[in-house]
């Protein structure tokens, strides 16, 4: 299940329901991405105006839940915190550096809220 992926990137990759190919980790999520779809598992229909909320919450109780994590968040004091990921221009800065970096603003904004 997504909640025990051993990655961000395994997560992701069940949560699109998507089978793929590629290296044989990839593969090897195939069958359950598969289990998922015939069983009816689907992405919600308002996921694009939810999942925000979602991860402002899973934010600020991992950082409200773990003080070695809270303090870390902490210590940035108020530098602009950037998920400098190419492939993601949504919850990072994406390849051209012009992306949402929606991931780092609930970053900041959960820093705030823990002081």
């Amino acid at each position: 299940t997504i909640r025990k992926a051993k990655t961000a990137n395994i997560s992701r990759i069940l949560a699109l329901q998507k089978v793929g190919g590629g290296y044989k980790w990839r593969t090897d999520l195939n069958p359950i991405i598969k289990l998922a779809n015939d069983n009816g598992v689907k992405i919600r229909d308002d996921w694009d105006s939810v999942k925000d909320d979602f991860m402002r919450k899973a934010l600020l109780h991992k950082f409200s839940q773990n003080e070695k994590l809270r303090l870390k968040l902490l210590s940035t004091g108020d530098q602009i915190i950037a998920e400098d990921s190419p492939r993601d221009s949504y919850w990072g800065v994406g390849k051209n550096k012009d992306g949402k970096n929606m991931l780092g603003i609930l970053l900041m904004e959960t820093r705030q809220k823990i002081v």
